[in-house]
């Protein structure tokens, strides 16, 4: 029998969009959110005077808005986040979640583990932009220590989507969700040739685009400015071939109409195109 979890946020000053601080049972560590403009508020709080795990987000009001993400590790991480605040290259955010630990238990090396584990898994799709340049040489540590920060990973991936950011993608769904491909067919404007897509859906909803598949080059001027921004993005980031028209790499997306709309270049009711053994997801719920 699986167990849920019991995670306990405290609002700082009674306010959701404030200070924030998140225990998980059971667990060590801790977690804080805090608005850019309460920085200074939190400099009191131990636990964000500790070596830690922060992410910098700027979060934006709209659902459809791209959303850039920084990961980094400090020893000290209320002076790293003011560090960053001066530097003009870090302006694009707004909102701070840092993970520390009550117990001040992390070192140096945990926190660069725990940095390298979470660029290495972040998932690559349609909503977030990872400002990192590189990913780090993976530290060497014993194996015990090994499987103490793999939980501590863990926790941070249950933690984070309940303060709105879900980054990682779940390997246990997918690898279920494997079992059931389904398929987007679309003919190409120019030389009348069908071409497909194949995806899996998550039980979240999120849809995974896999490797190969092949989208269409036009782009109907209806497309919203958030999928035209979106689709322009993963054709500059390579995620999408600027030339062949193909997914490089398999990409999550937030819907299944959000990845039929970028395939498209038309807005669609995902569930009417997707199928799966000549069945539309529509008509399998339905069913």
């Amino acid at each position: 029998m699986a167990y849920g979890k019991v995670i306990t946020l405290f609002l700082k000053n009674n306010d959701i969009n404030g200070i924030v601080i998140g225990d998980l049972g059971n667990w060590t560590g801790q977690v804080i959110k805090i608005p850019r403009n309460k920085i200074e508020e939190c400099k009191e709080i131990d636990e964000i005077n500790r070596a830690g795990i922060y992410f910098l987000f700027n979060k934006k009001e709209s659902n459809d808005a791209e959303i850039e993400v920084y990961i980094g590790e400090s020893e000290n991480v209320y002076n790293r986040i003011i560090q960053h605040i001066k530097d003009d290259k870090k302006q694009f955010f707004n909102e701070v979640i840092a993970f520390t630990s009550k117990e001040d238990e992390l070192d140096k090396t945990d926190i660069k583990y725990l940095e390298y584990r979470l660029l290495e898994e972040i998932s690559i799709n349609d909503k977030y932009t990872l400002k990192n340049r590189n990913l780090n040489n993976k530290p060497k540590l014993r194996q015990q220590i090994v499987s103490i920060l793999e939980e501590y990973l863990k926790n941070i991936k249950i933690v984070l989507p309940t303060l709105g950011y879900d980054l990682f993608s779940n390997k246990k769904q997918i690898k279920k969700a494997k079992e059931k491909i389904f398929s987007l067919e679309f003919e190409d404007k120019e030389t009348k040739e069908k071409k497909m897509a194949r995806a899996i859906l998550l039980e979240s909803g999120k849809m995974i685009v896999l490797k190969g598949s092949q989208i269409k080059k036009e782009i109907q001027s209806s497309l919203s400015n958030g999928y035209k921004g979106r689709r322009e993005r993963l054709i500059q980031n390579n995620v999408i071939d600027s030339k062949e028209y193909i997914f490089n790499v398999d990409c999550e997306f937030s819907s299944v109409s959000a990845a039929a709309a970028i395939i498209l270049g038309i807005a669609v009711n995902g569930r009417r195109k997707w199928c799966f053994e000549g069945k539309s997801i529509e008509e399998l719920e339905e069913k």
